[in-house]
């Protein structure tokens, strides 16, 4: 979700903050494979932000032992208010756990290669269902639960892939059909891409019985204990939760207006900031870029308490000035949710443009094919030169070489706060060091 490169120096700087060893803790997190990843890249670039404006102490044992992330001070006019708080995240992971459609693809995809055919001329559709009664209603798909996927595939799925290996026809369908399942299998091999499609499953309608309530409802335990006079904060971090998203349909109910009922009834927390990443022209590979997008939700003021209006309007002006330091991310929540068993510190970012003289492409995936870390084979895969990929485009090196071009000049573009540099190489027309003489006319030679 953010860079390496942009949080390696808040990191230093939390250490005197934070000690040493906390933020090496931290930085462990972030480099292990697995789910806790994005939560502490989220504690990192917001402990950062809070610790820009002041000091912080961290991990403060509060009197029934439980230890929140940060508290504060926070100044207001000639006063004071003190602010504890948590930073948690929140995902959709229990509803695809619920609904395992990327093991089914994953799985069947798997065995289609098996059967030594092409996923790209697979299609699938999922039914689904509902539970529940309005609005605490959920869509459940029709799939096998995840710890049956592998027998079903195997006693369903796979006779019909042997079929279509021995007959190997035009087109074929297969309909699954029982009391928990219901799909669709469709081949077609005038088809240029694989997938298929299913019911939104994680738009929410219940107001209380989602992800987003029960993680606040989570943090009235850990912040139950703090100081009467200290204002409760939670900020809620989005690691791959639809709800969390700024655009929702009208009638599902967003992080907002969970976050809204929830402070209505909660007696211990009285601010919680929500946290996302939004994309921004999502559909242009060359201009699309990510931002932070916060929404911050209050209690109902109360005069004569912590939750008068003073307090809450400074309080929710820091935490404004702190978003400020957080880096410009370069994934949304969904995307880097799906990265983070890739190992550290990663690959390159796969980016290529060209022209008929020009190539840019990742600097970190040249050095990995120059360094032995990938084969020849890898390399073309990655940016679609075989006749294997999807993309099937031919090799403009090999192009290239092939006309007798050479190369003009190379360069470095440095990528900044990005994980990855582009390498950038020219060409010059064809060259007679590598191509065969071409003798040009007395009127051109003139």
């Amino acid at each position: 979700m953010f860079s390496r490169r942009a949080l390696k120096p808040r990191l230093d700087a939390l250490v005197p903050h934070l000690g040493a060893k906390a933020v090496a803790d931290l930085a462990a997190r972030i480099d292990r494979r697995g789910r806790g990843r994005l939560p502490a890249m989220w504690e990192a670039v917001w402990l950062h932000g809070l610790g820009e404006l002041g000091p912080i102490g961290h991990e403060q044992p509060l009197p029934d032992g439980a230890k929140p992330d940060f508290r504060i001070t926070v100044p207001f006019g000639e006063r004071t208010v003190d602010v504890v708080g948590d930073i948690t995240c929140v995902s959709d992971r229990g509803l695809h756990d619920q609904n395992p459609v990327d093991l089914f693809w994953e799985q069947v995809v798997a065995r289609i290669r098996s059967a030594k055919l092409d996923p790209n001329h697979f299609r699938y559709q999922i039914g689904h269902g509902t539970v529940g009664d309005w609005p605490n209603i959920r869509t459940v798909l029709t799939l096998p639960p995840r710890r049956e996927m592998a027998n079903f595939i195997k006693e369903q799925v796979v006779p019909f892939l042997r079929e279509l290996a021995n007959v190997r026809p035009t087109t074929a369908r297969r309909e699954f059909r029982s009391s928990e399942v219901q799909l669709t299998l469709a081949y077609d091999n005038r088809q240029e891409f694989g997938g298929g499609g299913h019911a939104s499953y994680n738009h929410l309608t219940a107001e209380t019985d989602n992800p987003i309530y029960a993680r606040l409802k989570a943090k009235e335990d850990q912040l139950r204990t703090a100081p009467e006079g200290a204002l409760r904060v939670v900020i809620l971090c989005d690691t791959g939760c639809q709800a969390m998203q700024k655009q929702v349909f009208s009638n599902n109910q967003s992080a907002d207006k969970i976050a809204h009922a929830f402070l209505q009834q909660s007696s211990v927390i009285d601010t919680v900031l929500l946290v996302s990443v939004e994309a921004h022209a999502p559909m242009d590979l060359h201009n699309r870029r990510y931002a932070i997008e916060a929404r911050i939700t209050s209690a109902p003021a109360v005069e004569g308490t912590r939750r008068n209006q003073a307090s809450g309007a400074a309080v929710r002006a820091y935490l404004d000035r702190a978003l400020k330091h957080l880096p410009f991310p370069v994934l949304d929540a969904h995307n880097a949710a799906l990265r983070i068993d890739e190992p550290t510190p990663g690959r390159g970012t796969l980016g290529i443009s060209m022209d008929s003289n020009r190539i840019r492409l990742s600097a970190r995936v040249v050095l990995d094919l120059l360094a032995g870390k990938i084969s020849h084979e890898e390399f073309q895969r990655t940016y679609g030169w075989d006749t294997a990929s999807e993309r099937a485009q031919p090799n403009p090196f090999t192009q290239a070489v092939e006309c007798g071009q050479l190369f003009t000049a190379a360069s470095v573009d440095v990528g900044g706060d990005a994980d990855d540099d582009w390498l950038e190489f020219s060409f010059g027309k064809p060259d007679p060091a590598a191509a065969p003489f071409r003798m040009g006319t007395v009127d051109e030679l003139a």
